[in-house]
Protein backbone atom coordinates (compact mmCIF):
# COMPACT_ATOMS: atom_id res chain seq x y z
CA UNK A 1 0.00 0.00 0.00
CA UNK A 2 1.29 3.58 -0.90
CA UNK A 3 2.69 5.97 1.94
CA UNK A 4 1.36 8.82 0.31
CA UNK A 5 0.15 11.33 2.73
CA UNK A 6 -3.08 11.97 0.56
CA UNK A 7 -3.96 8.42 0.31
CA UNK A 8 -3.49 8.38 4.39
CA UNK A 9 -6.21 11.16 4.58
CA UNK A 10 -8.63 9.65 3.00
CA UNK A 11 -8.38 6.72 4.82
CA UNK A 12 -8.89 8.59 8.54
CA UNK A 13 -11.89 10.33 7.13
CA UNK A 14 -13.40 7.30 5.72
CA UNK A 15 -12.70 5.49 9.21
CA UNK A 16 -13.89 8.38 10.78
CA UNK A 17 -17.35 8.38 8.63
CA UNK A 18 -17.78 4.34 9.25
CA UNK A 19 -17.14 4.96 13.23
CA UNK A 20 -19.94 8.12 13.44
CA UNK A 21 -22.36 6.10 11.30
CA UNK A 22 -21.87 3.01 13.45
CA UNK A 23 -22.16 5.06 16.60
CA UNK A 24 -25.37 6.56 15.37
CA UNK A 25 -26.75 3.26 14.62
CA UNK A 26 -26.12 2.07 18.06
CA UNK A 27 -27.52 5.02 19.48
CA UNK A 28 -30.81 5.13 17.46
CA UNK A 29 -31.54 1.62 18.46
CA UNK A 30 -32.14 2.08 22.56
CA UNK A 31 -33.53 5.76 21.33
CA UNK A 32 -36.48 4.40 19.39
CA UNK A 33 -37.06 1.34 21.37
CA UNK A 34 -37.38 3.00 24.92
CA UNK A 35 -39.48 6.27 23.19
CA UNK A 36 -42.02 4.46 21.37
CA UNK A 37 -43.69 2.84 24.13
CA UNK A 38 -43.72 5.72 26.41
CA UNK A 39 -45.52 7.58 23.76
CA UNK A 40 -47.88 4.29 23.12
CA UNK A 41 -48.47 4.66 26.57
CA UNK A 42 -48.87 8.24 26.84
CA UNK A 43 -51.34 7.33 24.31
CA UNK A 44 -53.24 5.02 25.54
CA UNK A 45 -53.51 6.65 29.07
CA UNK A 46 -55.22 9.49 27.11
CA UNK A 47 -57.49 7.54 25.43
CA UNK A 48 -58.54 6.45 29.11
CA UNK A 49 -59.31 9.96 30.17
CA UNK A 50 -60.79 10.60 27.08
CA UNK A 51 -62.88 7.06 27.67
CA UNK A 52 -63.58 8.04 31.06
CA UNK A 53 -65.00 11.47 30.49
CA UNK A 54 -67.30 9.78 27.42
CA UNK A 55 -68.27 7.23 30.43
CA UNK A 56 -69.18 9.89 32.85
CA UNK A 57 -70.69 11.69 30.84
CA UNK A 58 -73.32 8.69 29.32
CA UNK A 59 -73.78 8.24 33.81
CA UNK A 60 -74.46 12.15 33.87
CA UNK A 61 -77.08 11.49 31.01
CA UNK A 62 -78.47 8.09 32.58
CA UNK A 63 -78.79 10.25 35.86
CA UNK A 64 -80.74 12.65 34.09
CA UNK A 65 -82.99 10.68 32.19
CA UNK A 66 -83.33 8.63 35.29
CA UNK A 67 -83.94 12.09 37.25
CA UNK A 68 -86.29 13.01 34.19
CA UNK A 69 -88.50 9.72 34.12
CA UNK A 70 -89.20 10.25 38.18
CA UNK A 71 -90.01 13.66 37.50
CA UNK A 72 -92.63 12.44 35.00
CA UNK A 73 -93.48 9.77 36.70
CA UNK A 74 -93.89 12.48 40.18
CA UNK A 75 -96.32 14.33 38.17
CA UNK A 76 -98.37 11.59 36.81
CA UNK A 77 -98.56 10.17 40.65
CA UNK A 78 -99.57 13.47 41.34
CA UNK A 79 -101.92 14.21 38.26
CA UNK A 80 -103.42 10.37 38.89
CA UNK A 81 -103.78 11.21 42.70
CA UNK A 82 -106.01 14.53 41.94
CA UNK A 83 -107.98 13.14 39.35
CA UNK A 84 -108.73 9.99 41.65
CA UNK A 85 -109.64 12.92 44.33
CA UNK A 86 -111.92 14.51 42.34
CA UNK A 87 -113.75 11.22 40.94
CA UNK A 88 -113.57 10.39 44.93
CA UNK A 89 -115.30 13.93 45.74
CA UNK A 90 -118.10 13.43 43.23
CA UNK A 91 -121.64 12.91 44.96
CA UNK A 92 -125.09 13.19 43.49
CA UNK A 93 -126.60 16.04 45.00
CA UNK A 94 -129.76 15.54 43.71
CA UNK A 95 -132.49 13.12 42.12
CA UNK A 96 -134.84 13.36 39.32
CA UNK A 97 -138.72 12.30 39.64
CA UNK A 98 -140.26 11.53 36.31
CA UNK A 99 -142.73 9.65 34.49
CA UNK A 100 -140.12 7.57 32.69
CA UNK A 101 -139.30 4.50 34.75
CA UNK A 102 -136.93 2.90 31.64
CA UNK A 103 -134.46 4.39 28.68
CA UNK A 104 -137.42 3.04 26.33
CA UNK A 105 -140.08 5.60 25.91
CA UNK A 106 -138.08 8.32 27.49
CA UNK A 107 -137.54 11.37 24.99
CA UNK A 108 -134.22 11.07 23.07
CA UNK A 109 -134.35 15.08 23.91
CA UNK A 110 -135.72 16.86 26.02
CA UNK A 111 -137.32 19.70 23.64
CA UNK A 112 -138.64 17.04 21.56
CA UNK A 113 -140.77 16.97 24.16
CA UNK A 114 -141.20 19.95 25.57
CA UNK A 115 -144.44 19.29 27.65
CA UNK A 116 -142.73 16.16 29.09
CA UNK A 117 -142.47 17.42 33.01
CA UNK A 118 -140.89 16.23 36.13
CA UNK A 119 -139.11 17.35 39.66
CA UNK A 120 -135.21 17.31 40.30
CA UNK A 121 -135.46 16.83 44.34
CA UNK A 122 -132.12 18.34 45.78
CA UNK A 123 -130.30 16.58 49.08
CA UNK A 124 -130.77 18.77 52.25
CA UNK A 125 -128.31 16.57 53.80
CA UNK A 126 -125.62 17.84 50.72
CA UNK A 127 -126.77 20.95 50.75
CA UNK A 128 -128.97 23.54 51.71
CA UNK A 129 -131.93 24.85 50.06
CA UNK A 130 -130.12 28.07 50.12
CA UNK A 131 -128.61 26.81 46.54
CA UNK A 132 -131.40 27.97 44.78
CA UNK A 133 -131.82 31.14 45.75
CA UNK A 134 -132.03 33.86 42.51
CA UNK A 135 -132.55 30.62 40.47
CA UNK A 136 -136.20 31.11 39.98
CA UNK A 137 -134.95 34.38 37.76
CA UNK A 138 -134.13 32.40 35.01
CA UNK A 139 -135.94 30.51 32.23
CA UNK A 140 -134.05 27.24 31.75
CA UNK A 141 -131.50 25.45 33.61
CA UNK A 142 -128.76 22.81 33.09
CA UNK A 143 -128.68 19.50 34.63
CA UNK A 144 -125.76 17.62 34.74
CA UNK A 145 -126.82 13.88 35.58
CA UNK A 146 -125.14 10.56 35.50
CA UNK A 147 -126.65 7.62 33.34
CA UNK A 148 -126.77 5.42 36.19
CA UNK A 149 -128.60 2.49 34.32
CA UNK A 150 -126.08 1.93 31.11
CA UNK A 151 -125.29 -1.33 30.80
CA UNK A 152 -122.22 -1.60 28.27
CA UNK A 153 -119.49 -0.79 30.86
CA UNK A 154 -117.30 -3.62 29.27
CA UNK A 155 -114.13 -1.76 27.39
CA UNK A 156 -113.03 -3.28 23.99
CA UNK A 157 -111.48 -1.68 20.96
CA UNK A 158 -114.07 -1.81 17.51
CA UNK A 159 -111.88 0.78 15.83
CA UNK A 160 -110.21 -1.32 12.67
CA UNK A 161 -107.82 0.92 11.38
CA UNK A 162 -106.43 1.04 14.82
CA UNK A 163 -105.66 -2.33 15.35
CA UNK A 164 -102.41 -3.62 15.44
CA UNK A 165 -101.29 -7.18 14.49
CA UNK A 166 -99.63 -9.20 16.63
CA UNK A 167 -98.80 -13.38 16.65
CA UNK A 168 -99.78 -13.41 20.28
CA UNK A 169 -103.76 -13.89 20.21
CA UNK A 170 -103.45 -13.30 24.23
CA UNK A 171 -102.16 -9.70 24.15
CA UNK A 172 -104.01 -8.88 21.22
CA UNK A 173 -107.57 -9.67 23.57
CA UNK A 174 -105.91 -7.95 26.35
CA UNK A 175 -104.89 -5.04 23.76
CA UNK A 176 -108.62 -4.77 22.41
CA UNK A 177 -109.76 -4.52 26.31
CA UNK A 178 -108.24 -1.11 27.42
CA UNK A 179 -110.06 0.56 24.90
CA UNK A 180 -113.38 1.75 25.19
CA UNK A 181 -116.53 1.80 22.57
CA UNK A 182 -115.42 4.08 19.28
CA UNK A 183 -118.06 3.82 17.00
CA UNK A 184 -122.04 3.45 17.50
CA UNK A 185 -125.14 3.79 14.79
CA UNK A 186 -127.22 6.36 15.39
CA UNK A 187 -130.85 5.25 14.25
CA UNK A 188 -130.99 8.04 11.28
CA UNK A 189 -127.88 6.42 9.71
CA UNK A 190 -129.83 3.14 9.05
CA UNK A 191 -127.15 0.70 10.53
CA UNK A 192 -124.00 3.44 9.10
CA UNK A 193 -121.43 3.93 12.43
CA UNK A 194 -119.99 7.43 13.14
CA UNK A 195 -117.45 8.27 16.23
CA UNK A 196 -119.14 8.46 20.01
CA UNK A 197 -117.92 11.86 20.28
CA UNK A 198 -119.98 13.14 17.00
CA UNK A 199 -123.31 11.88 18.55
CA UNK A 200 -125.19 12.30 21.39
CA UNK A 201 -125.72 8.77 22.56
CA UNK A 202 -126.34 8.16 26.29
CA UNK A 203 -123.52 5.10 25.92
CA UNK A 204 -120.57 7.67 27.00
CA UNK A 205 -116.93 6.95 27.90
CA UNK A 206 -117.69 8.18 30.88
CA UNK A 207 -121.39 7.95 32.33
CA UNK A 208 -122.04 12.01 32.79
CA UNK A 209 -124.56 13.37 30.98
CA UNK A 210 -126.36 17.13 30.45
CA UNK A 211 -129.70 18.12 29.47
CA UNK A 212 -131.87 21.72 29.19
CA UNK A 213 -135.13 21.46 30.85
CA UNK A 214 -137.64 24.61 31.43
CA UNK A 215 -137.30 25.88 34.97
CA UNK A 216 -141.30 26.15 35.59
CA UNK A 217 -140.88 27.09 39.50
CA UNK A 218 -138.67 26.81 42.37
CA UNK A 219 -139.77 25.04 45.53
CA UNK A 220 -138.30 24.78 48.86
CA UNK A 221 -140.91 22.55 51.18
CA UNK A 222 -141.68 22.94 55.19
CA UNK A 223 -138.79 20.35 55.85
CA UNK A 224 -136.54 22.90 53.73
CA UNK A 225 -135.92 20.50 50.61
CA UNK A 226 -135.39 22.10 47.32
CA UNK A 227 -137.48 20.84 44.64
CA UNK A 228 -137.56 22.22 40.88
CA UNK A 229 -140.34 21.97 38.92
CA UNK A 230 -139.22 21.79 35.51
CA UNK A 231 -140.45 20.79 31.47
CA UNK A 232 -139.09 19.06 28.80
CA UNK A 233 -137.84 16.53 30.70
CA UNK A 234 -135.81 13.63 29.22
CA UNK A 235 -134.63 11.89 32.38
CA UNK A 236 -135.95 8.09 33.70
CA UNK A 237 -136.98 8.33 36.97
CA UNK A 238 -133.94 8.07 39.85
CA UNK A 239 -131.82 9.45 37.45
CA UNK A 240 -128.61 10.77 39.67
CA UNK A 241 -128.00 14.88 39.67
CA UNK A 242 -124.63 16.26 39.58
CA UNK A 243 -124.78 19.95 39.01
CA UNK A 244 -127.59 22.75 38.37
CA UNK A 245 -126.59 25.40 36.27
CA UNK A 246 -128.51 28.22 34.25
CA UNK A 247 -128.94 28.71 30.97
CA UNK A 248 -127.86 32.53 29.18
CA UNK A 249 -128.57 32.76 25.96
CA UNK A 250 -125.55 34.73 25.13
CA UNK A 251 -123.14 32.08 26.22
CA UNK A 252 -125.03 29.08 25.43
CA UNK A 253 -126.85 29.52 22.11
CA UNK A 254 -125.16 29.84 18.93
CA UNK A 255 -127.68 30.11 16.09
CA UNK A 256 -124.87 29.72 13.47
CA UNK A 257 -123.85 26.44 14.80
CA UNK A 258 -123.42 23.50 11.99
CA UNK A 259 -124.73 20.30 12.11
CA UNK A 260 -124.39 17.29 9.84
CA UNK A 261 -126.97 16.60 7.28
CA UNK A 262 -128.12 13.17 8.86
CA UNK A 263 -128.98 15.07 12.08
CA UNK A 264 -130.95 18.03 10.26
CA UNK A 265 -132.79 15.79 8.06
CA UNK A 266 -133.74 13.58 11.91
CA UNK A 267 -134.84 17.43 12.88
CA UNK A 268 -136.91 17.96 10.23
CA UNK A 269 -139.11 14.22 10.55
CA UNK A 270 -139.82 14.83 13.99
CA UNK A 271 -142.83 13.96 15.34
CA UNK A 272 -145.25 16.27 17.10
CA UNK A 273 -146.57 15.23 20.59
CA UNK A 274 -149.84 16.42 22.27
CA UNK A 275 -150.75 15.35 25.51
CA UNK A 276 -154.22 14.87 26.73
CA UNK A 277 -155.38 16.82 29.92
CA UNK A 278 -155.56 13.60 31.49
CA UNK A 279 -152.04 12.85 30.92
CA UNK A 280 -151.15 16.34 31.87
CA UNK A 281 -153.01 15.58 35.51
CA UNK A 282 -151.06 12.63 35.64
CA UNK A 283 -147.83 14.48 35.56
CA UNK A 284 -148.90 17.22 38.23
Amino acid sequence: MSSNPANKTVIAAAAAAATAIFSMMVLYQPIRNSERPRFKRRFIKGNDKNNNNKKKNNNNKNENNDNNNDNNNNNNNNTNKSVDEALQSLKPIGVVHSIYRLCVGTPRQGLLAPNAKGKIEIFQDVISSDSVLGLEDYSHVWIVFLFHLNTTTTTTNNNDNNKKKTKNKGKRQQQQQQQLHSKVAPPALGGKKVGIFSTRTPHRPNPFGVTLCRLERVEVTDDGTAVLHVSGLDLVDGTPVLDVKPYVGEYDSIPSAKVPEWVSEGLDKRRRIVWKARANAQLE
